[in-house]
């Protein structure tokens, strides 16, 4: 599978694929899953992918199964927002920063265990926060580049 959840894809261009593919009395594409005359309306448009399956995707906005030689790569330029800039830098930089002196801290021999426990506990929390934090903002990404209908 070329693709993960979350990534941008661009339908192909309907002549793409019927130049390539062959194309029945229905109008469909009868290959491997198939290309449904009711994708058609997709094709050139981009979509986020929102499922990943042995050898299929379901996309945001439809319920149709997808696979690789549907789609072609979006180039995704990116350019910071300033909102991007402020946790990045504000939040995440110094949470990163305290992480890795306690890391170092847990590391020296001369702390009473009482302490290395109380400094791996706070790594922990961190450590977690971190964790949710960046799962907010990927869902965040993720709904700012859904594609609906």
């Amino acid at each position: 599978m070329t693709y993960k959840i979350g990534d941008k894809v661009r339908v192909k261009k309907w002549e793409d694929l019927e130049s390539k593919y062959e194309v029945d009395e229905y109008g469909e594409i009868c290959f491997d899953v198939g290309f449904a005359t009711g994708m058609r309306k997709y094709c050139g448009k981009e979509l986020v992918i929102r499922y990943v399956g042995m050898d299929e995707y379901l996309c945001h906005g439809n319920n149709w199964l997808w696979q690789d030689w549907m789609f072609e790569d979006v180039e995704v330029k990116s350019t910071p927002t300033l909102d991007t800039i402020v946790i990045r830098e504000v939040i995440v930089e110094p949470m990163e920063y305290v992480l890795s002196l306690l890391e170092g801290e847990t590391k020296n021999p001369y702390l009473y265990p009482h302490n290395i426990r109380e400094l791996a506990l706070a790594r922990t929390k961190l450590q977690e926060a971190l964790f949710w934090m960046n799962e907010a903002y990927n869902k965040q990404s993720e709904e700012e580049v859904w594609c609906g209908e």
